[in-house]
């Protein structure tokens, strides 16, 4: 891979500069636009997994996550983060080429379901699909438990910040009554799932979730 296709980032894996790389490798734009995505990692010794895919993929979006949830299991990183990465570059890829890339949930937002796109000197539209971390965490575990709040209960609480992309684990007797005191600092925090648990357990989540993007405790 490390050839004139490369644009310098594997070779910068291969040769010890930087511990890792997420590189497109464009193989053809005119026919039809085909690519590899690549993961590189030297942290430990060189290994790397590939990718090709292309436009016309009906299931490109769900191959890309299961390629990325492969990436996240075999070298510890965060899959939503892989996936934002290698989706970011096919954008990039896209737009250079002249195709005009619009997400899903922009498309969403448009009222008139029957609308026409004129695009001028464009070859098409690509939609693309975002992960997006508190759908992921739905999905995960469903929608929040409404929870009848009864005091000398404890719950557990996991919460979003969509501004800022941090999570809070806490604990509250009434987890309903603790987002919207939050909300009331924070307008973009929101319930993602609540659990019925002793106060130890959020202690322990506290110890061995240490992970980027989660943030302090809570109580009331």
């Amino acid at each position: 891979m490390a050839d004139n296709a490369d644009d310098g980032t594997i070779n910068n894996v291969i040769t010890g500069i930087h511990p890792e790389c997420f590189a497109f490798h464009l193989l053809d734009y005119e026919e039809t636009v085909s690519y590899n995505l690549v993961y590189i990692n030297g942290e430990r010794e060189l290994s790397g997994v590939l990718l090709q895919l292309s436009m016309h993929e009906g299931q490109r979006d769900n191959i890309l996550g299961a390629y990325s949830f492969l990436i996240a299991e075999q070298y510890d990183k965060d899959p939503v983060t892989v996936y934002a990465t290698f989706q970011e570059q096919t954008r990039t890829v896209y737009e250079k080429l002249g195709f005009v890339t619009v997400s899903y949930s922009e498309f969403s937002e448009i009222k008139d379901k029957e609308a026409i796109f004129i695009l001028k000197d464009k070859k098409g539209i690509v939609p693309l699909a975002w992960i997006h971390r508190p759908d992921l965490f739905c999905f995960i575990f469903g929608k929040p438990a409404l929870v009848v709040p009864v005091r000398g209960e404890n719950y557990i609480y996991l919460m979003h910040n969509r501004r800022n992309n941090h999570f809070k684990i806490g604990k509250s007797w009434n987890p309903r009554h603790r987002e919207k005191t939050l909300q009331s600092e924070a307008p973009e925090i929101s319930m993602i799932a609540v659990w019925k648990a002793s106060a130890d357990t959020e202690r322990l989540l506290h110890m061995n979730l240490k992970t980027e993007g989660l943030e302090g405790n809570g109580s009331s």
